[in-house]
């Protein structure tokens, strides 16, 4: 990536020597954080409404009861890496 100054607009040059300007880039960062913001508030909606319903304590409830036979079950799928 090259860096050109040229008067008031900074253009940047790509590895593929595309152009792109200052302004181009700024367009592409917002629509990544705009992107970003949509996927978190979706997130957050689908926890409010878990918690609206009730769900999360029945799934920590759930957890309570049966970790006896989650934990084991997980290492049986997961088993732990082992380095050498």
């Amino acid at each position: 990536m090259q860096f050109v100054r040229q008067s008031q607009t900074i253009k940047v040059m790509n590895l593929d020597d595309k152009v792109q300007t200052d302004k181009e880039t700024r367009n592409k960062d917002r629509e990544k954080i705009v992107k970003e913001i949509t996927k978190t508030s979706d997130s957050i909606r689908k926890k409010y409404r878990a918690l609206k319903t009730g769900k999360i304590e029945e799934d920590i409830a759930l957890e309570k009861h049966f970790k006896f036979i989650i934990d084991p079950l997980e290492t049986l799928l997961n088993p732990p890496r082992i380095l050498s």
